[in-house]
């Protein structure tokens, strides 16, 4: 136990120190806690002159071929797994992203990010204390936002979504020399309450949160 808390308060200090020296973006921090899973992440989204904060409220693409708004990336990762059998896992982004394609902006607080859309993300996998097969799997993450707006209301049916995914591999056995037969099944249920957090204001308490999520969850999974 003590390793993981170890691992999860280190990482919790690291993102704090590299995100608050971040003076020419926004950061924008997305936590998730669904069952078995849980996590917070963090997205980079360009000031102006880009014009990613000044278009209009709703949903739009992250593409220069579309409307201009470029840039925009995931800069970390956190995900605490536990599949209810007493093995876990931590999950991290290796490298920044940029495996986005959407953005969802409220019209009433000066055009905060409230949703973000994204590709299938790998993830790295460690087990601290090496006692479990998770990582075996390889892991992905992806966030979604769904937007359904009326001509009064542009964020009429916002519901956002985080999921986990993991692929497991297996020769197929028709002969064929290192040829695989894959699966890749979602893990859990989708995390629905998902927030959205200007940074780097409250990074410090989302991580610090999360991680205390994390260990409680982990007591309850050794009674």
């Amino acid at each position: 136990m003590s390793g993981r808390r170890a691992v999860v308060g280190t990482l919790a200090v690291l993102a704090v120190a590299a995100l608050m020296g971040s003076a020419e973006a926004k950061i924008v921090g997305s936590g998730f806690d669904p069952p078995f899973f849980d996590g917070f992440g963090h997205f980079l989204v360009p000031d102006p002159p880009s014009p990613c904060l000044t278009l209009s409220p709703g949903f739009h693409f992250i593409d220069p071929g579309f409307q201009g708004c470029d840039g925009v990336s995931l800069q970390d990762v956190t995900v605490n797994v536990d599949d209810g059998l007493g093995d876990s896992a931590l999950l991290t982004l290796a490298s920044p992203s940029e495996l986005l394609f959407g953005m969802v902006l409220d019209p009433s607080a000066h055009s905060t990010v409230v949703g973000i859309d994204s590709f299938l993300i790998p993830l790295s996998c460690t087990d601290p204390l090496g006692s479990n097969d998770l990582c075996s799997y390889d892991w992905f993450i992806q966030w979604v936002s769904i937007v359904k707006p009326t001509h009064s209301d542009p964020l009429h049916g916002l519901f956002n979504e985080v999921l986990l995914f993991r692929k497991s591999c297996a020769e197929d056995g028709d002969g064929w020399y290192g040829h695989e037969d894959c699966n890749l099944s979602l893990f859990g249920e989708p995390a629905t309450h998902v927030s959205f957090t200007p940074e780097p204001g409250s990074l410090a308490l989302l991580g610090g949160a999360l991680a205390a999520g994390w260990l409680a969850r982990r007591r309850r999974s050794t009674r």
